[in-house]
């Protein structure tokens, strides 16, 4: 019945993604979610994880059907058609399939590691059944290959531009600086502007804060910088047109200066002549320009897309003069990838002025996804700390309390910000605190202590160690996400949970697969 369920949702939300993803089944947008749906999971992360947690134990299940099939004489081949059992390679491909189409970054990671786990296990586990060995390893492959086809570019987007707030370093206003892009014009505009380098003191949000500064591109061939002041509503713009700007696919290279309320664009070495628009309520320049993180290729009121790339980025603490930037500026540039030698030499020529930071958007670096905070969960993670202080240590705040405290500790009454940890652990701790946590890990560690003990009912052995690797891909996820406070994955790891509680796994009659 879960293996069964688990593989209707998941087509569904492989469906309802590539249809519509800005409406959950169809029905219901959300203006601040679209996009991040999949299927009946208003969190993508959900979807993927729900797959996560069901299609080992599918696979496990299989296998353990195909093993006895072996014993008794039948032959797997000729039981294939003849079970019901037969549906459930089926659907371990569609869930298989599904983390990777839903786009979650966690769910992706934790599908590859059991992918990699499974197979590992199959080749102990089956060396004996060699025809079930390779239906299997079919039914892996088939289902990672579907859904890494499907969703590959989706993927890179998510796994590279979506860590986009790289922190600078910078313990002080930057008053003036230089900022050096080298990107392709995009082939497909957002109705506003498509934002591709920004300045803040956040790292999780670009748009409207405080002494906030962005570059961007809008359709027509216009170059603009905003500036925000003390408020939203003192916003300065800088504007300039030029057609090359309009040229769908071009490799431009964009600089960037300012020096007190003086500001400059150049555009392949050309200086570009900017127009001055102010609101009523307009200002020359923030009195506290933000510095604190450089943002790359994404933030509010449009971004540009992967297949415009952002070839590098570079900040600099200083403007640089009319005199310097004819000596660095690249007039006919090319994508780094296609021009090694002269990439070299212009980096070096940059690296000359001692550059903040010099960024290769491209690059996907477990180093950069954890300097850049984890999109934004470092900081809710050292938030809650703090406000974990509050409270007893021994009994918590109480279940089920975090949303509604977290946003009093914040200050916030923004009813879509952080209403869980991003660390099934943490919340844990905090609202249940070290009593009611400790029972709770006491007894998850006592279920597969139990099943490798005699009393339990006999499970197939690929079946139980298929659930507990479910179980601890899930686990492993629930570190950086709120996986287990829905409770639909809650009731399905608690079943899970149950199982093992009440099986042996000890191998019961002759060969791994009993």
């Amino acid at each position: 019945m879960l293996c069964v369920n688990g593989a209707a949702v998941a087509l569904v939300g492989i469906i309802s993604t590539f249809d519509n993803p800005s409406k959950v089944l169809w029905l219901l947008p959300h203006e601040t979610r679209a996009g991040n749906f999949f299927g009946p999971f208003y969190y993508r992360n959900h979807g993927a994880a729900f797959a996560n947690l069901l299609w080992p134990v599918c696979l496990g299940l299989w296998l353990a059907h195909s093993v006895r099939a072996e014993r008794t004489g039948l032959g797997f081949l000729a039981s294939l058609g003849r079970s019901r059992t037969t549906l459930l390679p089926l659907c371990a491909v569609v869930m298989v399939a599904a983390p990777f189409i839903s786009s979650s970054r966690g769910g992706s990671v934790v599908a590859v590691l059991l992918l990699a786990s499974c197979v590992l296990v199959l080749l102990f586990a089956l060396a004996s059944s060699r025809v079930v060995l390779a239906a299997a390893g079919a039914v892996i492959i088939a289902g990672g290959g579907v859904g890494l086809g499907l969703a590959w570019e989706s993927l890179q987007q998510r796994f590279v531009h979506e860590f986009f707030a790289r922190p600078t370093g910078v313990g002080m206003p930057l008053t003036e600086y230089t900022i050096r892009a080298k990107l392709r014009i995009p082939s497909k505009w957002d109705p506003s502007r498509s934002t591709f380098v920004g300045l803040s003191d956040s790292p999780t949000v670009l748009w409207g804060l405080p002494g906030t500064m962005t570059l961007s591109l809008r359709k027509g061939g216009v170059f603009e910088a905003r500036f925000v002041g003390a408020s939203r509503s003192q916003v300065l713009t800088l504007a300039a047109t030029n057609e090359i700007l309009a040229e769908v696919g071009r490799m431009v290279e964009v600089i960037f200066t300012h020096r007190a309320v003086e500001s400059a664009v150049y555009l392949n070495g050309e200086e570009l002549i900017l127009s001055k628009s102010q609101t009523q309520a307009g200002f020359d320049w923030p009195a506290r320009p933000a510095a604190a993180y450089l943002w790359v290729g994404r933030g509010a009121g449009g971004s540009l897309k992967f297949n415009d790339r952002i070839e590098t980025v570079t900040l600099l603490a200083r403007a640089l003069s009319p005199s310097e930037i004819n000596i660095v500026a690249d007039r006919d540039p090319r994508p780094v990838s296609a021009i090694w030698l002269g990439a070299e030499q212009s980096r070096r020529a940059w690296e000359d002025f001692q550059p903040v930071l010099d960024v290769f958007p491209q690059m996907v670096s477990p180093r950069v996804w954890i300097e850049t905070g984890l999109g934004g969960r470092a900081e809710i993670g050292e938030a809650s700390r703090r406000m974990m202080a509050g409270y007893p240590a021994i009994l918590g705040s109480g279940p089920l309390s975090y949303a509604s405290l977290f946003r009093v500790f914040q200050g916030t009454a923004d009813p879509n910000r952080d209403w869980f940890a991003h660390d099934d652990y943490l919340e844990t701790r905090i609202t249940f605190g070290l009593l009611g946590a400790g029972l709770i890990y006491t007894g998850l560690a006592l279920c597969p202590l139990a099943a490798a003990t005699f009393g339990g009912a006999p499970v197939p052995w690929c079946l139980g160690v298929a659930m507990l690797l479910a179980l601890s891909g899930t686990f492993f996820h629930a570190r950086f996400d709120w996986i287990f406070q829905l409770h639909s994955l809650l009731f399905i790891g608690v079943c899970l949970v149950a199982i093992l509680g009440c099986s042996s796994l000890r191998r019961h009659g002759a060969g791994p697969g009993a």
